[in-house]
């Protein structure tokens, strides 16, 4: 009990007084980040002052930061605060219930992919999206169970050949720890426990344990006990060995133990709400286990009922830890720490590697310090630094006490316990030594399968096995659909030519029905231009803009030497918005914490840009020109440290020095700009998304007026129908909605698609012959681009009879079929003669009398529209 109450006060005094913390040479923010009762603009401030005098050096997990910065920036309430993890699937929830008349369904998704691994001229770059859980049948081998951070639980039948998800209609898609409860008979299906939210990005809320008693195939929540309902991200699952009604849980809030396959939890040995990142059983003995919280190392010799800290021998500068145990040994205990010591240039690299010999009574350090880095970038250890606390994990052998693997961004592996060390499983896959393969960087999970000894792998490029314990490793990608787009971009030409942004990915573009990865890194905004869709521009983080004229078979980088805010991790933005010209080619503006501007976007190394604003020292959000008006254009800025917004609108954008207005932010709205739309009739008319709204101006953003509706969550793109004066789609943190011409009200536009996936973005393609053909894609954060037909009211369908045969000279009259009342016609017919239009009808005519002057064949085109809005047209010979 003694050392019950010294713990329980340790933590009483860090989350007190995290504030007075040296946060200026203590990273704490990485602790922060993780806990959402931390409000974000504290953790922000703690990360600003750490790097106020540091260098944001590569690969040193400060990315990983950002990214989850950026993503929490959009979702938090105006005073910094989180909502809580089921406020997104309760707000759903109650606009579902709020439908007292039902409409029929609407949208038909179905998904685009990118699938699997798209072909890469990076080999370091081949992936298809992180994976944070693995598990497996308790007696099929081909049988394995994946969680990923937003895109669910998938399974596989043929050992990663093909897989399939079951979660898509899930409250959330965070998943990072499963379980496989044996069934008696064994022919039954096992029990699966998954624990939902994400463990190491934080990237979606946790909600608790889900449990399926069907193999996977259907999943209800297993909550009862937990605290607050279950909102609590779940990082580990462990099934008793010897008893599998027992399961336990570490989870960001303690330590759960089930008797009953998950149906009734209770936290055991504590009250106190600690994040416990890992958990293991001592092999043979399942009163004994081991566990660890931050930098500190935890034990139960009687299953759970009290736990004590047991440190002995670790240096006081770890970090984060992962356990690893072995049956060939149950009194060893494995652990990898990433290093605490925030003044040294091998911060979140390896801190050490310790080995119990005692049952974790005891540790001594296995390795010299940090020499090698395994946790680092370098094959041969050499490098500094390293993402422990958002990559690292560890894996024994069953037959061989020797053997160990750990994981950070590459795979290391140590025959000796730890004293010597190689690396198994690389970054680029080609460094020249030898035992090596690829395996994508930043290590999530190992999971060794007990029926057949495979050690299998989940990093942020997806799942990969070895058979001979880490000689050679094989993908397993099959048709993952599990990419977390920030953005997408269609050709005006094919609704099948896009190009999309992937977190951890690159930039990926499809053309017709095959994926291709075209840059490396994290893939962020893109776009393809409107006049020649072999022009095409992706981005990576902080301004790095890259462009090709040649159909992605060449990439330049246009912003290194003309846009001084490029580049520059506290000069620009994580994502930066940018926009083509719809009508002027070559020309774009991007938003960086200025708006730049260039007329020659594609001329490679030749791109010059120049500066069209001045004083701007936020973030860009959101940048978009008017569909009507060549001159006029809009930009966002935002400053995340505060919530603060700002926008203006250049009505002389074309300038050689472009005059801004500074637009007035709509009553009662917060957060950040995320998109505009323009009509493409009234220069006037605009809409924007900000915060838990969509706001429509009538006077080009004076003044706005709330869209109502929509339920009180975030809304990150809003586009607008071509055809339609109001007919708006809006893609949010669960799903797409649309509110109809005229229509009082919004509905859910989601059909097919994931209920509660978030839409980053929103692209319409326009067919040219009939609005009813015209597409709507949808890039999400977790799975993948889906794509749907555009929301139909009545359009024309085009049909008409002309007489197969007829004599030149003689009336023919054409007789139109066309349904749903057009109410405007234009007839084109082409051939060998003359077409005269006869009794005063003409080529507008409904049902003209013609003539032909010449014998032949003649094609004859029917256009038709409705209300200016819906079109369509028939052709035939």
């Amino acid at each position: 009990m003694r050392i019950l109450l010294v713990f329980c006060t340790s933590i009483v005094v860090f989350t007190s007084t995290f504030a007075q913390i040296d946060t200026a040479n203590i990273p704490i923010w990485q602790t922060m980040m993780q806990d959402r009762s931390i409000n974000f603009y504290k953790t922000l401030s703690a990360y600003n002052k750490y790097y106020q005098n540091r260098t944001k050096e590569k690969h040193t997990g400060w990315k990983a930061f950002e990214r989850w910065a950026h993503h929490a920036s959009l979702t938090i309430n105006p005073d910094g605060s989180f909502p809580p993890a089921d406020h997104v699937v309760k707000e759903y929830n109650k606009f579902l219930r709020s439908k007292i008349t039902p409409r029929s369904a609407t949208g038909t998704w179905t998904a685009l992919g990118s699938f699997g691994a798209p072909n890469t001229q990076f080999p370091w770059q081949k992936g298809t999206g992180r994976i944070n859980a693995i598990a497996f049948h308790p007696t099929n081998t081909n049988i394995i169970y994946i969680g990923a951070p937003q895109g669910g639980f998938w399974i596989t039948q043929d050992k990663g050949k093909t897989w399939t998800t079951t979660t898509d209609n899930m409250p959330t898609l965070g998943v990072s720890a499963i379980v496989a409860i044996p069934s008696f008979p064994p022919t039954n299906p096992p029990t699966i426990l998954i624990g939902t939210g994400d463990r190491d990005a934080n990237d979606a809320a946790g909600l608790g344990i889900y449990k399926s008693t069907d193999g996977g195939l259907t999943f209800t929540a297993s909550n009862i006990g937990i605290n607050n309902f279950g909102n609590v991200t779940v990082n580990k699952l462990m099934v008793n060995p010897l008893n599998p009604n027992t399961i336990v849980a570490a989870t960001s809030e303690g330590v759960y133990f089930s008797y009953d396959k998950g149906a009734n939890w209770n936290k055991k040995g504590s009250s106190i709400s600690v994040n416990y990142k890992d958990i293991q059983y001592k092999p043979g003995d399942t009163n004994t286990l081991y566990s660890t919280s931050g930098d500190n190392f935890l034990k139960t010799t009687n299953a759970g009922t009290s736990w004590s800290s047991s440190n002995t021998g670790l240096t006081p500068t770890r970090n984060r830890m992962v356990i690893g145990v072995t049956p060939a040994n149950p009194n060893i205990v494995y652990l990898l720490a990433s290093n605490g010591d925030f003044s040294s240039s091998d911060a979140n690299g390896l801190e050490n590697f310790y080995k119990s010999s005692n049952s974790g009574a005891s540790f001594t350090a296995q390795t010299n310090a940090s020499s090698p880095n395994i946790l680092g970038w370098n094959h041969d250890g050499t490098s500094n630094g390293g993402q422990g606390w958002y990559d690292l994990a560890i894996a024994t052998n069953n037959t061989d006490s020797n053997m160990v693997f750990t994981g950070g961004v590459n795979i290391f592996k140590s025959i000796n316990k730890g004293a010597n060390w190689f690396c198994s499983g690389h970054w680029t896959g080609n460094s020249g030594t030898a035992p090596e393969s690829y395996v994508h960087a930043d290590i999530h999970v190992f999971a060794r399968n007990p029926l057949n000894d495979e050690l299998y792998v989940g990093s942020d490029g997806g799942i990969f096995k070895t058979s001979d314990n880490g000689m050679t490793w094989d993908s397993m990608y099959g048709n993952l659909n599990i990419r977390q787009f920030y953005d997408l971009g269609v050709s005006k030409h094919s609704a099948k030519k896009i190009i999309t942004g992937a977190q951890d990915n690159g930039t990926d573009v499809l053309r017709g029905t095959t994926w291709s990865n075209e840059i490396g890194g994290d893939g962020m905004n893109c776009t393809i231009s409107p006049f020649d869709s072999s022009k095409m521009i992706g981005s990576l983080y902080y301004n790095q803009i890259r462009t090709t004229s040649d159909n992605g078979n060449t990439w330049y980088t246009i912003t290194e030497d003309s846009v001084s805010e490029m580049g520059s991790s506290s000069n620009a933005p994580w994502v930066t918005p940018f926009a083509l010209h719809p009508k002027i080619p070559n020309f774009l503006i991007l938003v960086s914490r200025n708006a730049w501007r260039t007329t020659n976007c594609f001329n490679g190394n030749s791109t010059s840009f120049k500066k069209i604003t001045t004083g701007l020292s936020t973030d860009g959000s959101a940048v978009a020109f008017s569909e009507v008006s060549n001159n006029m254009c809009f930009i966002a800025n935002y400053d995340r440290s505060n919530g603060n917004t700002s926008f203006m609108r250049s009505n002389n954008i074309l300038a050689t020095t472009p005059t801004w207005t500074t637009l007035t932010l709509p009553s009662g709205s917060s957060g950040a700009i995320t998109s505009f739309a323009t009509s493409f009739r009234d220069s006037t008319l605009v809409f924007m998304t900000r915060g838990n709204k969509v706001y429509k101006s009538t006077n080009a953003g004076a003044s706005w007026s709330d869209i109502p509706g929509l339920p009180p969550i975030k809304m990150f793109t809003v586009v607008l129908d071509k055809y339609s004066d109001d007919r708006l789609y809006v893609g949010t943190q669960a799903g797409v909605y649309v509110k109809d011409n005229g229509a009082s009200a919004w509905n859910l536009f989601n059909t097919g698609l994931p209920a509660n996936s978030e839409i980053r973005e929103l692209n319409i393609w326009y067919d040219t012959a009939c609005s009813n053909n015209s597409k709507i894609t949808a890039a999400t954060y977790g799975r993948g681009a889906w794509q749907s037909d555009l929301l139909t009211t009545n359009n024309p369908v085009v049909d008409f009879s002309v007489p197969a045969s007829s004599c030149a000279g003689l009336p023919v009259n054409f007789t139109n079929n066309t349904s749903n009342s057009p109410d405007s016609f234009k007839w084109t017919v082409t051939g060998p003669g003359t077409v005269t239009y006869l009794n005063s009808t003409n080529n507008k005519s409904a049902n003209p009398q013609v003539s032909f002057s010449t014998p032949g064949t003649y094609s004859i085109e029917l256009y038709a529209k409705k209300n200016n809005f819906g079109y369509c047209s028939l052709k035939k010979t």
